[in-house]
């Protein structure tokens, strides 16, 4: 080939490209697009549902709830809709994020949603969808490719089905009643709906009505989490040695349980991940072997966590401990928080917290706290302070730059 016919046909591959560029491209299949828009038909948006006055959103999402369902029209193509994301080279929806989008209605087994077979991750967190049950359609018959599904505080009630176990692409499950709705599961089922979710690394089952008290070791063979979270779930007896297997656990939160016996100190070395830990309101006693004998049912100085350098979640609240800082030094291993619980912890000065200052949840309630509060501990959390808790100690005075910061008696 000579030089001009090589310098033409570059020269078309130019114009061909300009001219490919400016045709619009609609990326999204039309019959994707219709099931979304019948979808978005059956619902309705009511910004007072969800306004977030407990902060779910903003926590979990940095982001206020909003309409997200209101970019969805015919005219658009709908993977530049709000909340969709579509595969790129084939055009299928591949994510429907409808978090925190003020939506009211039902889903029923029929809904147009069961159509979407390539989705791969569903997150409908923080809607209101009374009525609606988690039907069987959630099963790999319809949604073979997915790997997230997230229905917390959704209003979902009635039974778990097991063909969620039939999801074995899925990585990520969070499950959660509403305060007006019930989710249920049978302890028999309970076994077979996670013993082939073998890729999970992630599972939050908050608040489910199980029919009988289970044993954490139905998940010790879920050796790819790293969060776990089985608040308020009927759990029973000890936290099991199985339990050391979930080596990558960067989260675990067991609280409102009644788990009991010893707090096994193996959590803090063979846990070497672990970064968030919450065992409150549980039915813990005994000792700890390996940090110097405190009782939970008596003194447990702050150095007791002091080789958790990452921890950032830390909740004691109400476990009949007594904190204590016997060498009233400032204590470095703080400076990582950011939610610290210890209500009812015998508390009766801050000096231990100087060091704490990114803490953005505080709660120091029904404690033996007197007189002001330092100066230093407002210049501190000024900032990063979301919420604090004082309430039911014996202030005498609480300067606080920000009057709705905290609550004090």
């Amino acid at each position: 080939m000579g030089y001009n016919q090589f310098s033409f046909l570059f020269f078309l591959c130019l114009c061909l490209l300009s001219l490919s560029s400016s045709i619009p491209h609609h990326l999204c299949r039309r019959d994707e697009s219709i099931s979304l828009l019948k979808f978005k038909k059956k619902l309705t948006v009511n910004s007072s549902v969800s306004s977030d006055g407990d902060g779910f959103c903003e926590t979990f999402y940095n982001q206020m709830p909003h309409q997200k369902t209101s970019s969805w029209k015919m005219s658009r193509d709908c993977c530049s809709w709000d909340g969709v994301t579509c595969d790129e080279m084939i055009g299928h929806v591949i994510e429907l994020n409808l978090s925190c989008s003020q939506l009211v209605g039902k889903i029923d087994s029929n809904s147009n949603l069961f159509q979407l077979s390539h989705l791969q991750r569903l997150d409908l967190f923080y809607n209101n969808f009374p009525g609606s049950h988690i039907f069987p359609e959630f099963d790999s018959s319809r949604f073979s490719s997915l790997t997230h599904l997230n229905l917390f505080k959704s209003s979902f009630s009635g039974q778990i089905p097991l063909e969620i176990s039939h999801l074995s692409k899925l990585q990520s499950l969070s499950l959660s009643p509403s305060s007006e709705t019930n989710l249920r599961l049978a302890a028999r089922d309970f076994k077979l709906l996670f013993q082939n979710l073998t890729k999970l690394t992630a599972l939050q089952l908050k608040g489910i009505n199980i029919s009988s008290t289970i044993s954490l070791n139905f998940f010790s063979h879920l050796t790819t989490l790293r969060l776990l979270s089985l608040s308020n779930c009927n759990l029973r007896g000890p936290i099991p040695k199985s339990l050391s297997n979930l080596t990558r656990l960067e989260l675990l939160v067991l609280d409102g349980n009644t788990l009991n016996g010893t707090m096994p100190s193996w959590m803090f070395s063979q846990l070497p991940s672990l970064r968030y830990l919450i065992l409150s309101n549980n039915h813990f006693s005994g000792q700890l072997e390996d940090f110097k004998s405190n009782s939970l049912s008596g003194y447990v100085d702050v150095s007791l966590f002091s080789d958790l350098k990452q921890l950032r979640v830390l909740d004691l609240s109400y476990t009949s401990i007594s904190l204590t800082n016997e060498n009233k030094v400032n204590v470095t291993w703080l400076e990582s928080l950011d939610k610290l619980g210890l209500a009812a912890c015998e508390v009766k000065e801050l000096e231990f917290l100087r060091s704490a200052k990114q803490l953005g949840d505080l709660d120091l309630s029904n404690n033996k706290l007197q007189g002001r509060i330092p100066v230093w501990a407002w210049s501190n959390w000024m900032f990063s302070m979301r919420s604090l808790n004082l309430s039911y100690n014996k202030l005498t005075s609480v300067d606080s730059p920000s009057s709705r910061l905290c609550r004090y008696h």
